[in-house]
């Protein structure tokens, strides 16, 4: 069949007509092949450090007048990496006692998380008795924290003392004579141990100082008193003071012996000061020397 002319230049002019438009098309939403997004991948790590274990600590028992260092072992987590441990503390408190390691010893990493501390605290003779709450705190470089008190162990209680002089001794003293004092008092006693001492319990055993050539005078331990003051001879009889027996233990009125740091030297703090006096010196004795030797020695004790 044959086409006409005039149908053949209208084909051509639709097909241009098409390649145009598409043309325009195109060039509005060009067709490249290429991606227009891409996946981005967002990593975060939170911190979170933790303390994961803290070696137990068996009863501890005071050292006389002197110190103890008590040793725990810390694990520290940080799952950022142990380079972010800052620093770990440990403390042991009781009441109003706070002892403390304000920066305890790194040991070793055990993996790339977890690090092993070691944490050295000292505890005194003076300080009290009972439970101590162990503390551990763990600070990293971010600005995070981690606390445990998870756990406890128990000072056990030590009675002990000292005092000074340990003899005594009076200037020459006459037949019949009142209110006698030694000349190097007071007896100082210091709390060397964590037990406070009561009202009640410090007590002492006197004994009669016979006479060392004629033992068959003495002067009685029932003529001696003790206080804890002194002034005007309120030590021989007076206010506070307690009169000795012979080989019966005397409790002191009022005598306390508290537990504290005795080094101060103030006579106050962990101390107690007595005063012994002779209240009555016989008209019968004669003149000799006077002393326990016949006898045994005193014995103050605490209880």
């Amino acid at each position: 069949m044959k086409v006409s002319k005039s149908v053949y230049y209208l084909l051509i002019l639709s097909i241009l007509s098409i390649m145009v438009v598409s043309s325009f098309a195109s060039s509005l939403n060009p067709i490249t092949g290429k991606l227009t997004s891409r996946p981005v991948v967002v990593n975060v790590t939170i911190a979170v450090p933790k303390i994961t274990y803290i070696s137990t600590i068996s009863a501890q028992t005071p050292s006389e007048s002197g110190s103890i260092s008590v040793t725990l072992n810390v694990t520290a987590n940080d799952n950022a990496g142990t380079a972010y441990i800052a620093n770990v503390t440990a403390n042991f408190t009781s009441g109003a006692t706070t002892r403390q390691n304000s920066s305890c010893l790194d040991a070793q990493n055990i993996d790339a998380n977890n690090a092993n501390f070691s944490c050295t605290i000292v505890l005194w003779w003076f300080d009290p008795s009972g439970t101590y709450n162990i503390g551990v705190a763990l600070n990293d470089t971010a600005g995070n924290n981690a606390t445990n008190t998870s756990t406890t162990f128990t000072y056990n209680q030590l009675s002990a003392f000292t005092l000074a002089p340990s003899a005594l001794a009076w200037n020459v003293l006459t037949p019949g004579a009142l209110n006698q004092t030694p000349t190097n008092t007071p007896v100082l006693l210091n709390n060397t141990g964590n037990k406070p001492i009561t009202s009640g319990n410090i007590q002492i055993n006197a004994t009669n100082l016979r006479g060392e050539t004629n033992p068959n005078v003495a002067i009685w331990a029932n003529n001696f008193s003790v206080g804890t003051s002194t002034g005007s001879k309120v030590e021989c009889g007076g206010t506070g003071s307690t009169n000795m027996n012979w080989t019966a233990y005397a409790a002191i009125a009022g005598a306390t012996l508290p537990i504290g740091n005795y080094t101060v030297n103030d006579g106050v703090t962990g101390a107690l000061k007595l005063y012994p006096c002779i209240k009555l010196v016989g008209s019968e004795l004669t003149s000799q020397a006077y002393s326990t030797a016949n006898e045994s020695a005193w014995t103050i004790k605490i209880i």
